[in-house]
């Protein structure tokens, strides 16, 4: 994978991160003269915010997805820093950290070309959960626990169609999966004018292993509301 190539599914876990409801404190640069935080420079010598590490992507500041991570991290550092743990913040920033280092280590190794592009695809996209890897050591096991190996083209279109069927809630429980599993699957998607950002599930990127277990919770609730339907009738 070339380093244009790497960006570009860095940009797509930013967009992931800042799509998230729960981002808001690291969207913008900190306004610490606002919030009357007065010692905030004191402490935090390199103010960064998801925001501006977006903004630098799309003008091409960075010329590594190394340099990219480093600012991505220091938001979350900053956050840590800053706060004292066991505070909501300190807490938030910690999740964030962990939640982005899962994304990114599935990129880091391809920056380069040092490894093959093409497995990226079969590890769920950047950061999809690599999948290949537990497929190729784990078939057994994973058929004992009701995995299908790998989904087929009909298998994941039946997936997608039982999305639709599915209830409001129950689909709220798709997305904390597969925000779990292979969070990089879930690509932002730009909000309305008065709307909030969500996101769409990218089938093709879905991890075999939640994309089975998923499949499993999603037959569960379907049946469960056709169940329902025939009682009410």
């Amino acid at each position: 994978m070339s380093s244009k190539e790497a960006l570009k599914a860095f940009t797509r876990i930013i967009d992931i991160l800042l799509a998230r409801a729960d981002s808001l404190p690291f969207r913008d640069p900190v306004d610490w003269k606002d919030l009357g935080l007065w010692d905030y420079r004191d402490i935090i010598t390199y103010p960064m915010d998801l925001g501006t590490v977006r903004s630098n992507l799309e003008s091409n500041a960075y010329l590594t997805v190394s340099a990219a991570a480093a600012d991505a991290r220091t938001v979350f550092s900053n956050c840590c820093t800053y706060n004292e743990e066991g505070t909501d913040y300190y807490s938030l920033g910690e999740a964030f950290s962990l939640r982005f280092e899962d994304m990114y280590a599935k990129i880091a190794a391809y920056e380069g070309g040092s490894k093959d592009a093409s497995a990226l695809e079969g590890a769920g996209g950047a950061g999809g959960g690599g999948a290949a890897g537990r497929n190729a050591k784990g078939a057994e096991a994973g058929t004992e626990r009701g995995y299908g190996g790998i989904p087929t083209l009909e298998q994941k279109k039946l997936w997608a169609e039982n999305l639709f069927k599915v209830s409001g809630d129950d689909l709220g429980q798709v997305v904390t999966m597969l925000d779990k599993k292979c969070p990089a699957c879930l690509e932002a998607v730009t909000a309305d004018e008065g709307g909030e950002p969500g996101c769409e599930i990218n089938v093709d990127g879905v991890a075999t292993e939640a994309f089975w277990e998923v499949d499993a919770f999603m037959k569960r609730s379907v049946a469960a509301a056709a169940g329902n339907n025939k009682r009410k009738r």
